[in-house]
């Protein structure tokens, strides 16, 4: 993490910003670098979302925080539209999206996302199950789970939510 290298000037505009924020105050700035945009959202205390205008965006505010904060910051991916003439489509989106969900409903402190990710349904619920090395497991019980949990039973996996 970057803040047991840097040291930062107390006193400043962005420290003025980050008081008001934290004292609750609305608050609208526009015209700030990307770093110091980084180091308000680090400073926020308890559960942050923080809105961008583009995907590409969110990912590097992601790379920013988390260089910057213990807290755990994930980016919520919008999920691709699902287009009725459309063959084939690639759920690396939803994939992505779930996993930050995931994140989310497992306390994740700062969420980096778009409007249009926000707008979008969300789950009540994520369901998973973990699988921990070294631990014994009843086989049949993790293929269940598995199965509940909508993977498909192949011989080789080869892509995502498929198991062997």
């Amino acid at each position: 993490m970057l803040k047991n290298y840097v040291t930062v000037k107390e006193g400043g505009i962005v420290d003025n910003l980050i008081s008001d924020v934290l004292g609750g105050l609305p608050t609208a700035v526009f015209g700030v670098p990307f770093g110091e945009k980084c180091r308000i959202v680090s400073n926020i205390k308890g559960r942050t979302i923080f809105i961008v205008k583009s995907a590409e965006d969110a990912k590097n505010y992601v790379d920013g925080i988390k260089a910057l904060t213990d807290k755990t910051a994930v980016y919520l991916p919008a999920k691709d539209d699902v287009l009725i003439y459309k063959q084939v489509y690639d759920k690396t989106a939803l994939y992505n999206r779930i996993s930050a969900l995931y994140e989310i409903y497992n306390g994740a402190e700062i969420i980096v996302t778009t409007f249009e990710a926000l707008f979008q349904l969300f789950p009540r619920k994520v369901n998973a199950f973990t699988i921990e090395k070294g631990k014994e497991y009843d086989l049949y019980a993790v293929i269940n789970e598995l199965v509940k949990l909508k993977y498909k039973r192949v011989e080789y996996c080869e892509s995502k939510a498929s198991f062997s």
